[in-house]
């Protein structure tokens, strides 16, 4: 009896076990870990929330799953709107009316918000145990608007939901509360010691659960898996049923099918079946507990669970088992999911040969036949997962075809194998060699099928096609003309019809044999697809004709009508490669691809694609390796044979929705970016607002759709700126630098099936432009704007008033200033005038008084007139000043003066005046020092005072006063009279220029003197005012005062700077060198008198010429080069000025000095006198001495410039003060003589032709620039050279005759008297 009890246990045992076994191949489990951003692997609770997240409780913290990321909630003890603790998080359920998330972990609850996306901490400190450190909520159960918490403590209680509040209500106290359960008005409530009813919520009751001590029993899950059963998870005693009177019914435990007694969480899914986790793996049970499936992790299975220890269990919406792990994470598994495995070559001998799978074939006994690249043919019986492996002559097997009796074997390099299905060691070969009565075309066979004839029809490499007759006694090739039709000899694919057509697909096109005579079996041949390549051909079960082509996708042919059509698989993809087609049901085929499978109905259009992300270990497949036959697909792929039961796949028809996970803004922390979002959840926000420099930003979005998340995929745009939907797989998008303005961004979504979610998420973005760009700007402008326009319109206003009302003041004082300018130019050309008059008297009488055999008497009187001509050329100059005033060009020359002397002189200047008119004039000079100042602009200014003074006296008893007082280092000069004064109308007027006041008959002026006094005045730095005559101790009359500041010296002595009316002229004589008196000058005066004083003056010493202005200079220096040139400036015809530039502009004259003798006294006259070229600038009058110095010492330095010159010229030493235009001159002179000099011919005239000269031009320049004639010139040059000959030789007839002599005697004459030796004592001497 035990022995049969034994025996009877370990078959049940191996029963169950295979039978797990053959679960466990029916389930394909993703995984949530760790590694994939988990915060912990020990996984306790797991929601699903309404909105679609998935959220998982771990040992350390709380983590949010959207399909592509996980979030994790940290605990932040300095922030109280994140979790708790990160310790044990128990339990999460959703509270079903307000939509928020009641979390139990370690350190109490918390209610997450998903509105604010934070947490609220529930305080407990009044309900925990005093002798715990922790508050652990195990279990939420929702009842009505009041919630229970099972804790650490006993039960517990939230009596208001939107208030909550823990109230302890004394149930179990110090239990451990694990799992809760409404029935009715009763509580189930499982603990640490055991079942409890809560009836009526009134009394609590134990309920025993048989053959266990109840009060030992840990309950951790109680669920109701039928209105009639309620299910008990029990840690140790396995799994009890129980009825709705709370008795036991049932009792599942290890011996009886559970992968363990530690059972922990129970789950029910849409199909009714029940989940139980346990420690050892999780069990899937039928409704009515019948059948067990154990479903445990697999080292050999990447899809099976991670770890056996399930900790929690939890169904969503979607029938998506998730699976909370001890230390694998989480796992989770859909029906939807096509289960499939792959059996690898991992050199096991059980095992497949290959992981190149190249052809699959199922025979009739449904033994599985696989080929693979060069490692040969496999075969696996049916029930079996044991390859075997069958030796060919080639391991390279390209196609297989099965029938009643044999596998044919088209394989590379051994042509076709034929095998017997009863006996796998007969095998067959036709090849080349005519092996076996049939000789083929190739050993390369590419394709095999037969037809409803039975006829072998054989696709080789690039022999193209071959029949084997149905009896394999003959080999047909067929005739030209249908070889010829026949699109390409590349054979790739061959498919015999129902219909008895064949198709054969090439590298080049697609080609069709129609069947004619059945009986006879002749074909004629069409083509389709010309230039395409055939990969595979596939007719399904309505006689349709699916053809898959290299790059150009899949086509449809239909027989009936004739007609090709290109079906889409890929939308997002242009070119892809079809390899295999095959066929599930009627409405579906299935197409390997380059890109992964795709499912594809024919009524409807849909697509469903399975890839790597599906866990595929490659997209890559072979081509026409695939094969499926009752919803089990075999595809053979690079890297070992996929198998996948295709017959029960359920479509994912739940409508996804999109869901914003995250919202990130470039250059922001995660806080300010909660600032931006309103602290909303970014699912939540629906309009949201950025500032300018916010528009570069990131949306992390994802679906709801937790089903192969990995395959959904996205659609989104900007109203504004798009009008196409932006499609991606990628769950993330970026704009960047959006400009200001409000957008609206439309998101969707689709689910792994491709269904597409019906409403669009929307989130609005409003960019606020810069502050320069807003509107408050914009209406700052505007205002701005409208003032300025109101400015401009009464600035406008104003200024055209304006206008009117100063025109005629603008007149007057044009007016005024047309009547002063043409005072100041009558002044100007009086004083220029005036000039050249007084130069006639000056001149002879500094001419007279050089003379020292005048009497004294003679000589005092001349010195007057000359201190009157000279009296005469200050006021010429005053004039002249006046103008410089008035354009702002007159600069002072201060210098140190002596009080005493100067303020004298100007005394003495009025003292005649005063005697004969019976004035009372008086100096009162209190300051002896010297002070700083322009003694000539200061005497300007005090002549015209006393001059006023003077004219402007009373008629009886005048008084006029020089008053000199001193204050610091200010001096103040008063000039007073005892007149008529100035009366208080013309006082704030009496400095304007042209301003007369009214002085009586026969006192009129210009009205220019007191304006142009207060200018010199404040050149100096100082200031010129009428003052108060009772001030200064006067009774009446007009006082003027002039302040110089800061100007008096402190005992320094007389400079030499003194001015003195009483110097002398020396009488000294020019010497004048006899050299000069060659010299040929040019004088340029337009005045008669002047140009005939200069004539007579200067041709004791000169050879003088004269010419009346420039024109005509330019013709006497074209006939006469002069070695001087002295011109005026104003001349009728060409001023001084052309002409200079004329001389200076030709190369034959650039050489000549010039002197300006000019009436023109300003400075800008004599700077551009300068600029032209001149040498020296003399103004009238003149001091004929300063003249004829001037003369002496250009002529000086022309000598010097010639000597400089002949060196340079003769012994080729360049001195640094010669100019380049002369070095350049003379350069080119001794190059043409040395070039010619052995010539004895060679003259002046020849020398001037090869200058490009003339001989009078060449003889002048030559003259002015050596003093040399040029026949002296060319003497010289030659006799320089002789000199350097002899030193080389002694041969002097020789050297005579190279350097251009014709007579030895007249060379040693000319020698000796250039060197004062002959030729042969000059050689002995130089070599000594």
């Amino acid at each position: 009896m035990t022995k049969r009890y034994v025996q009877c246990i370990i078959y049940l045992t191996l029963i169950c076990c295979l039978f797990a076994q053959h679960a466990q191949a029916q389930f394909h489990f993703g995984s949530l870990t760790y590694d994939k951003g988990l915060s912990n692997s020990t996984v306790l609770s797991i929601c699903r929330d309404n909105a679609g997240f998935l959220w998982i409780g771990t040992r350390d913290g709380l983590n949010r799953y959207d399909g592509n990321r996980i979030k994790q909630y940290r605990s932040d003890n300095s922030d109280v709107n994140t979790i708790s603790t990160n310790n044990y998080i128990y339990t999460i359920v959703e509270h079903p009316r307000q939509k928020t998330l009641w979390i139990g972990t370690q350190q109490g609850l918390n209610i997450y918000q998903p509105k604010q996306d934070r947490f609220q901490r529930i305080n407990f400190e009044h309900v925990r145990p005093k002798n715990s450190n922790h508050f652990a909520v195990l279990a939420i159960y929702f009842i009505e608007s009041s919630v229970l918490l099972g804790t650490n403590n006993g039960l517990m209680c939230v009596k208001n939901a939107d208030h909550p509040k823990i109230e302890n209500v004394n149930i179990l106290p110090g239990l451990e509360i694990y799992s809760l359960l409404q029935l009715g008005r009763n509580i189930l409530i499982g603990t640490n010691r055991g079942l409890y009813l809560w009836r009526d919520q009134k009394t609590i009751e134990p309920i025993k659960l048989s053959h266990t001590n109840s009060s030992a029993i840990s309950v951790k899950d109680i669920k109701r898996v039928a209105t009639d059963k309620i299910w008990i998870a029990t840690d140790g005693h396995g799994l009890f049923e129980l009825d709705i009177l709370f008795q036991q019914t049932a009792h599942y435990s290890g011996k009886t099918g559970l992968s363990s007694d530690y059972v922990r969480a129970i789950a029910i899914d849409k199909a009714k079946n029940i989940w139980v986790g346990t420690m050892e793996g999780a069990n899937l049970l039928q409704p009515d507990g019948s059948q067990i499936q154990q479903i445990k992790s697999s080292a050999n299975n990447p899809f099976s669970i991670n770890d056996n220890s399930i900790k929690t269990i939890f169904i969503d919406r979607q029938g998506i088992v998730w699976m909370g792990t001890n230390f694998g994470g989480i796992n989770y598994h859909h029906p939807s999911v096509y289960p499939f495995k792959v059996d690898l070559a991992d050199g096991n001998f059980n095992h497949l040969s290959g992981n190149l799978v190249s052809a699959i074939a199922i025979d009739d006994d449904e033994n599985t036949w696989v080929g693979t690249e060069r490692d040969g043919l496999n075969l696996r019986k049916k029930g079996s997962d044991v390859y075997r492996k069958i030796e060919l002559r080639s391991n390279t097997v390209k196609c297989l075809l099965t029938d009643d009796k044999y596998i044919y074997v088209g394989t590379f390099g051994a042509g076709l194998a034929r095998i017997s299905r009863q006996n796998t060691t007969d095998i067959r070969y036709y090849n080349i060699t005519g092996e076996n009565g049939i000789t083929l075309l190739q050993n390369y066979i590419s394709s095999i099928n037969r037809d409803r004839l039975g006829n072998i029809w054989i696709g080789t490499g690039n022999k193209g096609l071959q029949m084997i007759n149905s009896q394999f006694t003959t080999a047909i090739q067929p005739t030209s003309t249908f070889t010829k039709n026949t699109a390409n000899n590349y054979i790739k694919h061959i498919l015999a019809s129902r219909n008895g057509n064949l198709f054969i697909g090439t590298a080049q096109g697609l080609g069709q044999l129609r069947n004619s005579t059945e009986q006879q079996g002749i074909y004629r041949s069409e083509d389709l697809l010309k230039d395409h390549y055939i990969n595979t051909l596939f007719e399904d079960r309505t006689s349709q004709i699916w053809i898959g082509t290299q790059e150009k996708g899949l086509y449809n042919y239909n027989p009936k009508t004739g007609l090709v059509n290109r079906v889409e698989l890929f939308p997002t993809h242009s070119y892809y490669h079809v390899l295999g087609i095959a066929e599930n049901n009627a409405n579906e085929i299935i197409i390997s691809t380059n890109n992964g499978l795709v499912f594809y109905n024919k009524l409807t259009g849909a697509k469903r694609y399975m890839d790597i992300q599906d866990g595929f270990p490659t997209n890559e497949f072979l081509p026409n390796a695939i094969f499926c036959r009752d919803g089990q697909l075999l595809v053979g792929s690079h890297k070992g044979l996929i198998s996948l039961d295709v017959s029960h796949h359920q479509s994912n028809e739940g409508v996804p929705k999109l869901l914003i996970s995250g919202f990130s803004i470039n250059g922001l922390s995660r806080t300010r970016v909660d600032k931006v979002l309103g602290y909303l959840n970014p699912d939540r926000a629906e309009e949201i607002a950025l500032k300018h420099d916010q528009n570069t930003f990131t949306i992390d979005f994802s679906s709801d759709n937790l089903i192969n998340p990995q395959k959904n995929s996205y659609a989104y745009k900007i109203e504004e700126l798009e009008k196409e939907w932006n499609l991606t797989d990628q769950p993330s998008i970026t704009y960047t630098n959006l400009s200001p303005g409000r957008y609206t961004l439309r998101l969707k979504t689709a689910n792994n099936d491709g269904l597409w979610s019906n409403v669009s998420k929307s989130v609005v973005f409003n960019i606020a432009p810069p502050f320069y760009k807003s509107i408050w700007a914009y209406t700052g402008y505007t205002l701005l704007l409208m003032g300025i326009v109101y400015f401009f319109y009464r600035y406008n206003l104003d200024k055209k008033q304006l206008k009117t009302k100063l025109y005629y003041e603008e007149k007057l004082h044009h007016d005024q200033a047309a009547l002063m300018q043409s005072k100041l130019d009558f002044f100007t050309k009086i004083s220029h005038e005036i000039r050249t008059p007084l130069t006639l008297i000056h001149a002879p009488i500094e001419k007279i008084l050089l003379d020292k055999r005048l009497d004294n008497q003679v000589d005092a009187q001349l010195q007057q007139v000359r201190r009157n001509i000279k009296r005469l050329l200050h006021l010429t100059q005053e004039l002249l000043s006046f103008n410089k005033m008035d354009a702002q060009k007159l600069t002072l020359n201060k210098v140190a003066i002596d009080s005493t002397s100067y303020f004298e002189n100007i005394h003495q200047s009025f003292v005649v005046i005063a005697e004969e008119s019976g004035i009372g004039y008086v100096l009162d000079n209190q300051f002896e020092g010297s002070f700083m100042a322009d003694p000539q602009q200061l005497e300007k200014v005090l002549l015209n005072l006393l001059s006023n003074a003077f004219k402007f006296r009373r008629e009886h008893n005048p008084t006029v006063q020089l008053v000199i007082r001193q204050r610091n280092e200010d001096l103040f000069i008063h000039v007073m009279d005892n007149g008529q004064g100035i009366k208080r109308e013309d006082r704030e007027r009496i400095f304007d220029t042209f301003y007369q006041a009214d002085a009586g008959k026969g006192k009129e002026g210009w009205g220019i003197g007191l304006s142009f006094a207060k200018e010199l005045v404040e050149l100096h730095q100082g200031n010129l005012y009428l003052d108060n005559p009772l001030q200064l101790g006067q009774q009446g009359g007009t006082v003027f005062t002039i302040l110089l500041p800061a100007c008096i010296r402190q005992h320094q002595g007389i400079p030499t700077e003194i001015i003195s009316e009483t110097s002398t002229t020396e009488s000294t004589a020019t010497c004048i060198p006899d050299s000069a008196r060659d010299y040929q000058l040019l004088i340029v005066e337009d005045n008669d008198e002047l140009r005939s004083f200069l004539l007579n003056h200067l041709q004791t010493c000169y050879n003088v010429s004269a010419a009346a202005n420039g024109k005509e200079a330019l013709a006497a220096i074209s006939d006469s080069v002069p070695d001087m040139i002295i011109t005026d400036i104003a001349m009728p015809q060409m001023d001084g000025y052309t002409l200079v530039k004329s001389i200076k502009a030709d190369p034959d004259t650039a050489h000549i000095p010039v002197i300006m003798l000019t009436a023109k006294g300003e400075e800008q006259d004599s700077i551009i006198g300068y600029q032209s070229g001149i040498i020296n600038y003399v103004t009238k009058p003149f001091n004929l001495q300063v003249l004829d110095l001037q003369i002496f010492n250009t002529i000086s330095a022309l000598e010097l410039v010639k000597e400089r010159n002949r060196r340079y010229l003769l012994l080729s030493k360049r001195d640094e003060n010669i100019s380049n235009a002369a070095a350049t001159y003379l350069d080119k002179l001794r190059t043409m003589v040395e070039a010619h000099i052995a010539e004895a011919e060679f003259s002046v005239a020849s020398l001037a032709e090869n200058m490009g000269q003339s001989q009078s031009a060449l003889l002048k320049k030559v003259k002015s620039l050596t003093g040399l004639s040029v026949a002296e010139l060319i003497k010289d040059i030659r006799l320089s050279v002789a000199a350097n000959l002899l030193i080389q030789s002694d041969q002097v007839a020789s050297v005579a005759y190279s350097v251009g002599f014709n007579d030895r005697k007249y060379f040693s004459k000319e020698f000796k008297k250039k060197f004062g030796v002959n030729p042969t004592q000059y050689r002995e001497n130089s070599l000594r």
